[in-house]
């Protein structure tokens, strides 16, 4: 079986649909369904019966096909975990949000490496501050 870019969503992991209701449209975004967003299918297999295939060639799911690097999880998890022990009394999204300044573009849109990177600094610059505080009291 050969891999191809998934026809329904052209490789993006993503379909978009207009909706109107009465003055007021929009446009939702949602996983591609023929791929379950990953963007590749595999050739020439078909799809469950319940799922439209909105005149697009049939094809399958792909056995998982790992984009992003899977050890992020522990190293994203590390960092938060750090953090969040210096402010147990910060709430999940008050640390995510004091850490990850990109999050107010939206935490959809936000790719993990940048995510990371924040995390990073973020601990930076409380290490920064620490140390400006012992050196003012000593």
């Amino acid at each position: 079986m050969a891999l191809m870019k998934c026809p329904r969503c052209g490789g993006g992991g993503y379909i978009y649909e207009a909706w109107a209701q009465g003055t007021t449209a929009g446009q939702q975004q949602s996983t591609c369904p023929s791929c379950g967003g990953r963007g590749y299918v595999t050739d020439g297999q078909t799809l469950p019966n319940n799922s439209p295939d909105m005149g697009m060639p049939k094809v399958a799911w792909v056995s998982p096909i790992v984009l992003r690097e899977p050890e992020r999880i522990e190293r994203i998890l590390a960092s938060i975990r750090a953090i969040w022990q210096r402010f147990p009394d910060w709430r999940l999204g008050q640390l995510l949000n004091n850490a990850i300044p990109e999050f107010e573009k939206g935490l959809f849109y936000t790719e993990d490496t940048i995510a990371e990177e924040s995390l990073d600094k973020f601990e930076g610059k409380i290490d920064e501050g620490l140390d400006r505080c012992l050196k003012n009291m000593g």
